[in-house]
């Protein structure tokens, strides 16, 4: 894990950068983390990306500023949206207030792009939880008629279904509206 240590006189302005990676414009690519803070102290952070490994270079935002508020590993996720296609880093921004304690990260992972004009989320979402206090229930919802472009789609790939970061069940191949 990577931990970030405090300040006593200042906030953090603290960066850790990951290598370089090929991304392409049009595509969206997944980030995801797990954070926790240590001892109750908030700690925040926010995860930027740009062409270069520099502080300056980090101009797109993919997880805005976000308080750590758990001293148990928790999960956050943003998207990364290339403007261009070529070479991208993406910093995690350590910026908690002055005289907290440790920020820690660990398990970061991008995942391979997508296309960014997938279909809209799904509507109409309901659950009925088992009345027998299983875990676990039933969904029910109207899979989407267009894409994030408002275009109609002629049919659809999957709809993956995901408790946390846990995908649970896929429907592959799901009708249309």
């Amino acid at each position: 894990a990577l931990r970030i240590k405090y300040n006593s006189s200042k906030a953090l302005d603290d960066w850790a950068v990951l290598p370089a990676l090929y991304m392409e414009a049009g595509k969206n690519y997944r980030i995801t983390i797990d954070a926790k803070n240590t001892s109750g102290y908030t700690e925040r952070f926010e995860i930027k990306y740009g062409t270069a490994p520099t502080a300056a270079a980090m101009t797109e935002t993919a997880i805005a500023a976000t308080d750590v508020t758990n001293s148990d590993y928790t999960p956050y996720e943003g998207i990364v949206s290339p403007a261009s296609t070529g070479k991208y880093y993406i910093g995690i921004h350590a910026i908690s207030d002055a005289d907290t304690y440790y920020l820690w990260v660990d398990n970061v992972s991008v995942e391979a792009g997508t296309s960014a004009i997938g279909p809209e989320a799904v509507t109409n979402l309901t659950a009925k939880t088992d009345p027998s206090g299983a875990l676990n229930a039933v969904l029910n919802f109207t899979a989407p008629t267009k894409d994030m472009n408002g275009g109609d789609l002629t049919a659809i790939e999957k709809v993956e279904i995901k408790r946390g970061q846990t995908l649970v069940h896929t429907i592959e191949n799901p009708a249309v509206g």
